[in-house]
């Protein structure tokens, strides 16, 4: 087994240790003294935080799995700490293709990072495709989610579960900002989430006024205070966020207009080495890991979202006309082949 030191050389982005639990591993207490029972060992890699967030998925996933007797599985974890920073895109990427090497067994990786490669993955990307927390589930849990997730088979991994440790895309301005018609959104300069050329927002936000602009994620605050940007793409469930809001007095317009999906995944030649119930056993592991990872990160957006109206930073949603509109100017597939 692999300490964490060890493990986060195989990174390439260095991040805080973190403490969690005593033990992040199950060992076998076999009957058979003469034979000591296997261990398999699966390395969860965690690509991004929250860390209480992630953290609730990797403690139910370990849970699930000891309760099946499932105890010859020694699961670890790097640390997913990453305090107040913001993991980008780029490591995102070196992170999948770690997982698809097997330098680790499993992990979560961002849907729109996976969408690089499968452009189905930006089906949650889509303006106002997502209605709602309970809309999403439906997809992730149906026959759409299931088709993404057996696609991944062809990128050298197997599918667990979708979930959001995002949660829904909301859009932040200098106070200034006043949103009251349509008209007041031309020109605005608006750092899109994940600033890809791919994304589906780029062209969305264009279309209905908005002026998309390129910035360095970790550069997002000083563009605003140099005046360069007016206001970005994001989520609640960030501490980096919530201390920039409160740093720069910013404004929150609930938009709701996207979802910030990720997928728990597993190297495919680790799977195919297991028996098939064990694989079973670990897909439905993930499911289970991922419905408390949903659950965790609605609670931890809330947390946030209160603590920012705490602060006295103003929070609204979009007035009827200007939703209305920029609904309108969404294309919005009702399948995956319309992508």
């Amino acid at each position: 087994m692999r300490n964490l030191t060890q493990t986060a050389i195989l990174l390439s982005f260095s991040i805080v240790a973190l403490l969690w639990e005593p033990s992040l591993s199950f060992a076998h207490q076999g009957t058979d003294k003469s034979e000591p029972a296997k261990v398999i060992a699966i390395r969860w890699h965690v690509a991004h935080g929250p860390g209480e967030v992630v953290g609730a998925g990797i403690k139910e996933f370990q849970r699930a799995l000891a309760s099946r007797g499932l105890t010859k599985f020694q699961v670890t974890t790097n640390d997913y700490s990453f305090q107040n920073r913001e993991v980008t895109t780029a490591a995102n990427l070196n992170s999948f293709n770690a997982i698809r090497r097997g330098d680790f067994e499993m992990g979560q990786i961002y849907s729109n990072v996976i969408g690089l490669e499968n452009l189905e993955f930006t089906l949650f990307d889509r303006p106002y495709f997502i209605r709602d927390y309970a809309h999403a589930e439906s997809i992730f849990d149906g026959e759409q989610g299931t088709l993404l997730l057996s696609s991944l088979d062809k990128q050298g991994l197997v599918g667990g579960a979708f979930t959001y440790s995002g949660g829904m895309r909301i859009l932040y301005f200098t106070k200034n900002v006043e949103i009251k018609e349509p008209g007041d959104l031309k020109n605005l300069r608006l750092f899109v989430m994940g600033g890809r050329s791919n994304s589906p927002s780029q062209g969305f936000f264009q279309s209905v006024g908005f002026k998309p602009m390129k910035v360095n994620k970790e550069l997002v605050g000083d563009s605003i205070t140099d005046g360069k940007v007016d206001g970005f793409e994001a989520i609640y469930a960030s501490a980096w966020i919530e201390k920039l809001s409160k740093k720069l007095n910013l404004k929150v317009y609930e938009t709701n207009h996207s979802l910030h999906s990720s997928v728990i995944v597993f190297n495919k030649k680790f799977m195919d080495g297991l028996a098939k119930e064990e694989q079973m056993a670990l897909l439905d592991a993930a499911k289970l890991a991922a419905i408390a990872e949903r659950k965790a990160s609605k609670a931890y957006a809330e947390s946030i979202k209160n603590r920012l109206i705490g602060a006295g930073i103003v929070i609204r949603s979009l007035p009827p006309e200007v939703e209305k509109f920029m609904r309108n100017k969404a294309d919005r597939p009702k399948r995956l082949a319309d992508l």
